[in-house]
């Protein structure tokens, strides 16, 4: 990865340039980092460098690439007022601003309440379950036509649990579909972008049987 020059002033200082994939909550001044998130930053400063985190022992991995600073989490948790503290060549250190990190590697945990596995369908499912994450869940949706296609559930909180556990709910219609099994995904992202997918089918019968009449032989 090379650093966004365009961020860089011509002062000495570690500039952070976090990774698409962080998000950043400007109410509560934190980064969210996932299992897949990286946060970077660039050390301004004579090299060759060496970088270390202040403030989150044991919570980054820290790899150094000429200037730039790949840093990666590695537990979950929370971490205020973390510092990350360069060396340069002459062995003078420089420091970035304090940062807050609310790091979550773990997936949201789905519950599915219905359908049952292989149960019998007619036009209409209902599709309900749960979904539990310590961060808070950010969408759950559903496929049933093999993950093609995915829509959203609107899902509901209990009060003040800021999304750490949802309730979802929604009749679908199968209508369009033929007699069958049906696939139907589950699929939950939390507010990092772990993602959860929990899976099952049912089977649409809605052909009535075939019945014939046989009136007896006169004898």
């Amino acid at each position: 990865r090379e650093y966004d020059e365009s961020t860089i002033d011509d002062a000495e200082k570690v500039f952070v340039q976090p990774d698409g994939s962080v998000i950043y909550d400007s109410e509560n001044n934190v980064y969210i980092l996932g299992k897949n998130s990286k946060f970077y930053a660039y050390a301004n400063v004579a090299g060759p460098i060496t970088a270390e985190i202040i403030g989150a022992a044991g919570a980054f991995d820290v790899a150094v690439n000429g200037k730039l600073i790949e840093i990666t989490p590695k537990v979950d948790a929370t971490y205020n007022d973390v510092i990350i503290r360069v060396k340069d060549k002459f062995g003078d250190t420089y420091s970035s601003q304090k940062l807050n990190f609310m790091l979550d590697l773990s997936n949201p945990e789905v519950v599915l309440v219905a359908p049952e596995y292989k149960q019998w369908a007619g036009n209409v499912i209902k599709l309900s379950g749960t979904v539990a994450d310590a961060l808070g869940v950010k969408l759950v949706e559903y496929s049933v036509d093999g993950g093609q296609n995915f829509y959203n559930f609107v899902i509901a909180s209990g009060k003040n649990t800021s999304n750490k556990g949802v309730t979802f709910s929604r009749d679908v219609d199968l209508s369009a579909f033929e007699d069958g099994n049906i696939q139907i995904e589950i699929r939950a992202t939390d507010l990092a972008g772990n993602v959860s997918k929990v899976y099952t089918s049912v089977y649409k019968d809605v052909t009535p049987p075939e019945v014939s009449v046989i009136e007896p032989l006169e004898t």
